[in-house]
């Protein structure tokens, strides 16, 4: 009985760790089937959808990170807005084109896969890779004049983001991808929530996300992927 007990405790663990093909969203359902991707286990992000066979792919340009529709979810949601004490969690101009510098900074540091270069312009690259910012959710008032005065929040992580990947080879998408993510880790114990460990925990991310970006394109790469 003890031997089948463990037995079926390491089957479910093996199961549990093993990737799988993700549901997409209505955005890129579209983008999906008019360009017959297929879904891939991937075990880089939530969702993957590429070509298959997979085109060869020696060079990429990234594009700048686009805020354009992203949601905001506010950190006190669950109040109604005349019980707020702050006032809503915006992106400013200036913050936009932080998020866009943070991004290129983490590609141009972070991104890295086999036999794949990073063009300076899309003439140069064999692909184009956009990047969507899509949703923001924090974890605590925004760190400006919004916030009340004298206030210190403190939190486990920044909050949560999500992004979604098109890479374009000519005039047709090649691969599209979904990730959620949490800003920082929670290590179980709160720390102060402030523009500085938002910043960290972003850049942070960014850099994950570019990490795993070139770990998904090289698997797609790979011999009979």
């Amino acid at each position: 009985m003890l031997k089948q007990f463990l037995t079926a405790g390491i089957m479910a663990i093996a199961v549990s760790g093993c990737a799988s093909v993700g549901t997409p969203s209505e955005t890129i359902s579209p983008v999906i089937q008019a360009n017959q991707l297929v879904g891939q286990e991937s075990k880089q992000f939530d969702v993957a959808f590429a070509k298959n066979p997979y085109p060869e792919v020696t060079s990429v340009y990234f594009e700048p990170m686009d805020l354009t529709n992203v949601t905001i979810i506010q950190p006190d949601s669950s109040t109604s807005i005349t019980s707020r004490v702050n006032r809503d969690w915006v992106l400013t101009d200036r913050d936009v084109e932080w998020l866009q510098e943070a991004y290129a900074k983490s590609v141009e540091n972070s991104f890295s896969a086999s036999n794949i270069t990073v063009a300076a312009t899309a003439d140069e690259a064999d692909a184009v890779v956009s990047a969507d910012l899509t949703r923001i959710k924090p974890t605590a008032p925004k760190d400006d004049s919004s916030r009340s005065p004298g206030s210190r929040y403190y939190t486990k992580y920044s909050g949560e983001m999500d992004v979604r990947f098109t890479v374009v080879q000519g005039t047709e998408t090649i691969l599209v991808i979904e990730d959620r993510r949490d800003a920082g880790f929670d290590t179980g114990t709160a720390s102060m929530n402030n523009r500085t460990s938002v910043q960290f925990d972003v850049r942070n991310l960014f850099n994950r996300w570019a990490i795993r970006l070139g770990k998904q394109m090289e698997v797609l790469a790979e011999p009979g992927a």
